[in-house]
């Protein structure tokens, strides 16, 4: 069944009907199902084709890349408020800071559906990329341009 899903993000792109499937077989009523989790993961992750065709991965941008506000441009700016203490406080005001992170798929300018890509590349989407490719040739997004993109009543 997993396979069959996995097969149909790849014929259809990553539509919320397929992907919340995948969310409803690894939990219920926020109490994880170990045995779906795994087999989940040597579905989407163990193969790289499959992997490549339908996950969306979440890397960091070297600092020489970054297109966007640093770490310490956010510390100095007085207008983010924040609570005195949240998830991540050490890592964002260590010295080191957060780093920047970034999305990366296979993506093609003329995806159709049944293409062997996820969905469309990062131009055709009309969003802003860093530079450099990955080595896998893939274009690399700032997690904040690809998320504003997916749900920008969120944010």
């Amino acid at each position: 069944l997993l396979n069959v899903f996995a097969q149909m993000i790849h014929d259809h792109g990553p539509q919320p009907r397929l992907l919340r499937f995948f969310k409803n077989i690894t939990s219920v009523n926020g109490k994880s199902i170990p045995a779906n989790q795994e087999a989940l993961l040597r579905v989407l992750w163990a193969d790289e084709r499959v992997h490549q065709q339908s996950l969306i991965d979440i890397v960091q941008i070297p600092e020489r890349l970054s297109p966007h506000i640093t770490t310490k441009d956010l510390k100095s700016n007085t207008s983010i408020k924040h609570p005195n203490d949240y998830l991540g406080k050490k890592v964002f005001t260590s010295s080191a800071g957060l780093p920047h992170l970034g999305v990366k798929w296979f993506g093609k300018s003329d995806w159709v559906e049944y293409c062997d890509a996820l969905f469309f590349d990062a131009e055709s989407l009309g969003l802003e990329t860093c530079e450099e490719k990955t080595s896998d040739g893939d274009m690399i997004v700032p997690i904040e341009d690809f998320c504003w993109v997916l749900e920008p009543e969120r944010l």
